[in-house]
């Protein structure tokens, strides 16, 4: 691909530039080896549980105790988080404040929804960096958890109106069998839910309404969002999802592989760099994605990703330029193992 330069001196970028640095530092990354905790129980928490239209309270303990008998999807036992619908939440919610805020930004919000919006953003950003946030459970081990006496629809999760809450999630949702196949929820439809129950965390009541804010940042998602896949034989698909944010923004970069979930986020910000001396990146987009062949070497997979990168690079005098580079990504997929074992061969940029 060739290089293209294209030269713009703007002094203002200096003050963002300083925010861009901080919150790449901040920014988690969730990669599937992380075991993900159970969020310490509060034994006064309480949870409603409704049948038709009577309600009672009870202790969340107690219904983590009835749920722990039955499982619906595709990840261990109760709580920890370990089929692949599970770590997809766990990295949306991880995600979900940088989602905030470039919906935000594209102007798919207006007026006193842009306030709201973030102000849930602001609280994900925390809720984000703290283990076992989310607890999975099946809610047909404990009948009327995710029932309303004012909705008729059983619903994907739960919380209460407190920023300490943790989020209750309904696996009986987020799995589903289609002809025999395991499908899981997309993900933007999972920001879109805690979108809704982060909303509720921070004391916004009104159902309808977080359901229409999470619609925006959902919006967002799907337009930015690109995936693609390949079968490695009769051993399962492998997929690479990629999520563009804003202009002072680096991708977001992630891998699928049956129940494994592995984020290059991380790697992302190490590896991008400019090629001009002194210029650092400011901001980058992933295109033109797609594998290429896989090769089989006795139940050792080599999957080769490529992809196009647009680079924004900045220059200690302030200038912009923008450069375009080819992006190589090489995995080795080891399928003996009872879990399969995935390992970074090669992640760099030429040209």
């Amino acid at each position: 691909m060739k290089l293209w330069t294209l030269l713009l001196c703007v002094a203002s970028l200096s003050a963002q530039a300083a925010e861009f640095d901080k919150a790449i530092l901040e920014q988690p990354s969730i990669l599937s080896s992380t075991p993900i905790r159970v969020k310490p129980i509060n034994p006064a928490w309480q949870v409603e549980l409704c049948e038709q239209k009577l309600c009672r309270q009870e202790s969340l303990i107690e219904v983590l105790r009835q749920a722990n008998v039955e499982r619906s999807g595709g990840g261990d036992i109760i709580g920890n988080g370990g089929g692949l619908a599970e770590q997809n939440f766990v990295y949306a919610l991880s995600q979900l404040s940088e989602f905030i805020d470039e919906t935000i930004t594209a102007g798919i919000v207006k007026g006193e929804d842009i306030t709201n919006l973030a102000k849930i953003g602001r609280h994900a950003k925390k809720a984000g960096t703290r283990a076992g946030e989310l607890i999975f459970l099946s809610g047909k081990a404990v009948p009327g958890l995710f029932d309303s006496p004012y909705d008729q629809e059983v619903r994907l999760a739960k919380t209460a109106l407190s920023p300490d809450a943790p989020i209750l999630i309904n696996l009986d949702l987020i799995y589903k069998r289609t002809q025999g196949d395991l499908e899981i929820m997309a993900m933007p439809v999972m920001a879109a839910s805690l979108v809704h129950e982060l909303g509720h965390q921070v004391g916004f009541e009104d159902h309808s309404y977080l359901d229409f804010l999470g619609s925006r940042v959902r919006r967002l998602l799907e337009r930015e969002q690109n995936r693609v896949g390949r079968m490695l034989g009769h051993d399962g698909r492998i997929e690479m999802t990629s999520i563009n944010l804003g202009p002072l923004s680096l991708p977001r970069l992630f891998m699928t592989f049956g129940d494994i979930l592995m984020s290059f986020d991380g790697e992302m910000a190490n590896v991008l760099k400019c090629n001009q001396e002194k210029s650092i990146v400011r901001a980058a987009r992933i295109e033109n994605q797609h594998w290429q062949p896989a090769i089989n070497l006795d139940k050792h997979w080599i999957a080769p990703f490529r992809a196009w990168v647009a680079l924004t690079c900045q220059d200690v005098d302030g200038c912009v330029t923008f450069e375009e580079r080819d992006l190589a990504l090489d995995m080795i997929i080891d399928v003996t193992a009872s879990i399969a074992e995935l390992r970074v061969i090669q992640f760099t940029l030429y040209n």
